[in-house]
């Protein structure tokens, strides 16, 4: 099944999961994952928020990997995150030597996960489509490219949307099964 169909299928589990029927009794609530919308301008805000402040985990899947948004500031952000002992998992490719990919940023990530193996998988996967960002207890699907499209607020308006869900529960099995997915689609 291709990475995209597994991701709208996830997406359409999770929400069906947090439709589920309340809890009998209504004094005990449980706490409900958030679960919003949005546009194509806070993806850079989200990204950025994941590089700075995640404690735990940072997990991207994208097709293409481009030197205008893997440049020495993400580098150095990435770098800071692996030093405070995050884990960081890389997935991209869509197809073999595909040209929209720059040498140079790719060159510039396996270098980074050569020097923190405990921490850092950077893979090439067969071919995905898929543009997923996942970081501590935040899960994100989405048609931005990650790693390749900046969403500057100064060029034309691109209708690029995406859904975020906040929740550790939700979130942990969604990473796990991507993680999943990378280690059956790696190359």
């Amino acid at each position: 099944m291709p990475l995209a169909e597994v991701t709208k299928k996830r997406a359409e589990e999770a929400a069906d999961q947090l439709a589920a029927v309340a809890p009998k009794e209504p004094a005990e609530e449980l706490p409900r994952d958030e679960i919003r919308a949005f546009s194509v301008f806070e993806h850079s805000d989200l990204l950025e928020e994941a590089l700075t402040q995640a404690r735990r985990r940072i997990l991207l899947i994208a097709p293409w990997i481009k030197r205008a948004i893997v440049n020495t500031s993400f580098l150095s952000k990435l770098e800071t995150r692996l030093r405070r002992g995050v884990s960081v998992h890389i997935a991209y490719g869509y197809t073999p030597n595909d040209p929209k990919n720059d040498r140079d940023a790719v060159r510039k990530l396996e270098n980074l996960a050569s020097r923190y193996k405990e921490k850092f998988t950077f893979t090439r996967v067969k071919s995905t489509h898929a543009k997923v960002l996942v970081y501590d207890d935040v899960w994100i699907t989405t048609s931005f490219n990650w790693l390749s499209f900046e969403g500057d607020r100064d060029r034309t308006h691109r209708m690029e949307e995406g859904t975020l869900v906040r929740g550790r529960e939700t979130v942990d099995e969604n990473y796990q099964h991507y993680l999943e997915l990378i280690t059956q689609e790696s190359e």
